[in-house]
């Protein structure tokens, strides 16, 4: 069975006004990944770190086996 696994830390400034805008392009990105994104037992483990709009990195995406 594969697990899939993401983290958001909302401790960045980015989302002090409004993080809900943040957090739905980060969803996006995320969407966008899995779109152009081919899984198979070979590509496990997978990870992808994820960064706010500044590029600072906010968290992470992990698919282990």
């Amino acid at each position: 069975m594969s697990k899939l696994t993401f983290s958001i830390n909302l401790d960045n400034a980015i989302f002090a006004d409004d993080a809900s805008s943040e957090i739905a392009r980060i969803f996006q990105d995320l969407a966008n990944f899995a779109k152009e994104t081919t899984l198979s037992d070979k590509d496990f483990p997978l990870s992808k770190p994820l960064k706010d709009l500044n590029g600072n990195k906010i968290g992470y995406l992990k698919i282990t086996k």
